[in-house]
């Protein structure tokens, strides 16, 4: 059977000599799992296959399935249209695969999620366009990502009932600041707003740690730790 799908690629595994099984945020099913067979062969081949699999490409894709399978066939995949500014520096990949990191922690497989697809799919192509500073994609795509959600953690809890991680009195002021400052800033002007290294890492470090626990499990947090020590 043939399906299409509109999605946001999310992951990359190399599977065999040739082959690879990724990981697309759909429109249509949430998380789904293709594999494509001798896309990393014309990779080989100087063929510009490979660059259809950048993380957070939106795709439009063709694939095949079997009834009651869970794994799809990748038949055709086209970018509309291929990022650039997202993977133009080693710095931008880092936030690329965190922020697809993020994603994946909240697109349950064959779960349809419309709203979510539209806000990340406008938000990529938003990026794309304004090309904002990679140090504050990072902070105000996850703090919008959970407000919509729903586990971004409260900003009007007393003090004595948050994380230890925010205990101090200073830390939380600068954690509530950050994310109000988030939630009602747009990305077009969130530049001009002046967060600095200090409140990113701050309020980056409790939502990360936050998902951590929520979740029960801390895939972000390794990769978030490689993007940590360069929010400067």
């Amino acid at each position: 059977m043939i399906a299409h799908f509109n999605g946001i690629l999310l992951k990359n595994t190399k599977y065999g000599d040739t082959d690879l099984i990724s990981q697309f945020f759909t429109q249509e099913q949430g998380l789904i799992t293709v594999l494509t067979k001798g896309v990393r062969k014309n990779n080989l081949k100087k063929n510009n296959t490979i660059g259809l699999y950048q993380l957070l490409s939106p795709c439009e894709l063709v694939l095949s399935y079997k009834l009651n399978a869970d794994i799809f066939y990748g038949k055709e995949i086209r970018n509309v249209p291929p990022i650039a500014y997202l993977n133009s520096s080693p710095f931008g990949n880092f936030v690329t695969t965190y922020l697809a990191a993020l994603i994946a922690q909240f697109s349950p497989p064959f779960h349809q999620d419309v709203p979510l697809f539209h806000f990340v799919s406008n938000y990529i192509k938003l990026v794309e366009s304004i090309k904002p500073s990679f140090t504050n994609i990072a902070l105000h795509f996850t703090v919008n990502f959970l407000e919509i959600t729903g586990f971004l953690p409260s900003i009007y809890q007393s003090e004595s009932n948050q994380n230890t991680a925010i205990q101090a009195s200073e830390n939380l002021k600068i954690f509530n600041q950050t994310i109000l400052i988030c939630c009602e800033t747009s990305l077009i002007n969130i530049d001009k707003i002046g967060i600095n290294a200090a409140e990113r890492k701050i309020t980056l470090d409790f939502l990360v740690h936050s998902i951590s626990e929520v979740l029960q499990q801390n895939r972000l947090s390794k990769v978030y730790h490689q993007l940590k020590d360069l929010l400067k």
